[in-house]
């Protein structure tokens, strides 16, 4: 979800500054972390408002009675497909910042720190409304021990849910977990020395672990549950949640004249909702690290 860039104000002011935006944009949309597993909805236009998402069950069949030869009166019995449809609405989030400067045309510095800034705040919007639905999710599997810590096995238990539940059939599983709850897994591989948990890093460097094929991340903004008390991550299937766009992140940068005045406005609309709860299972753990 690349940032686009629309300027107004002086003329010729931007100009060095108008390709920083973009790719200031671009770079930080990368922030966000849970849309890439999750099913993303765009919408035609920026004027939506709902998105529509729609998806089969499993069919199932009939045992038919013994068949008689030349008797036409036995046949398969008569389905429908009917796929299940659930509507996300999609609403406008977003932040001004004003950037006072003496000068005819914003310091480039300055563009850079205000439109990073401005575009982080989005993508974690997404990333916080998405991470709030976990405790929602299907099933929940509670950190093992006193401690209620988690381990490996509760990471088995999520896999073992969802595979139950035939998750496995919409897609692979990923998971993303508080700063604490990934410690506390890392911590218990290394203890145990399971060898069926795998510790590497992605594309950009960060690191995951792998356990039974679920790829797990770190989330900052990880939702809290019992008054605080819990971290709540999630392990699911794509298809358990889905994000509606209504359009990019967008960022405009204007200046008031006579005023000495930037205004950068940071824009986005989008809507989240669970769409299939058992392709889902919400990871409860202690804070404590």
């Amino acid at each position: 979800m690349a940032a686009q860039g629309n300027y107004t104000g002086n003329s010729g002011a931007l100009l060095a500054s108008e390709v920083l935006v973009d790719l200031i944009g671009i770079e930080l949309a990368q922030v966000s972390n849970i849309p890439e597993t999750v099913w993303v909805k765009i919408l035609e236009g920026e004027r939506a408002a709902t998105a529509h998402y729609r998806w089969s069950n499993a069919q199932s069949t009939s045992t038919l009675g013994t068949a008689v030869e030349g008797n036409s009166g036995i046949g398969l019995p008569l389905g429908t497909y009917t796929p299940s449809e659930q509507t996300v609405s999609v609403g406008f989030g977003g932040q001004t910042i004003p950037v006072s400067e003496a000068v005819t045309s914003l310091d480039p510095e300055v563009l850079q720190e205000v439109v990073k800034t401005s575009t982080t705040a989005l993508n974690r919007a997404i990333d916080g409304s998405l991470a709030a639905l976990y405790p929602t999710l299907g099933a929940t599997v509670t950190g093992s021990g006193t401690s209620t810590t988690l381990t490996v096995n509760d990471i088995f238990l999520a896999n073992s849910t969802l595979i139950a539940a035939h998750a496995d059939e919409v897609g692979p599983f990923n998971g993303r977990l508080s700063a604490h709850q990934f410690y506390n897994l890392y911590k218990d591989i290394k203890n145990t020395n399971y060898g069926i948990a795998k510790v590497d890093v992605d594309a950009e460097g960060k690191e995951q672990i792998t356990i039974g094929g679920t790829v797990l991340k770190i989330n900052s903004l990880i939702p809290t549950v019992n008054s605080g008390a819990n971290y709540c991550g999630g392990v699911y299937s794509y298809q358990a949640l889905g994000l509606a766009m209504g359009m990019n992140p967008k960022v405009m940068v204007n200046y008031l004249p006579g005023s000495g005045e930037w205004y950068v406005d940071a824009m986005l609309l989008f809507g989240t909702a669970i769409l299939r709860s058992a392709c889902g299972v919400a990871i409860v753990s202690s804070t404590t690290a």
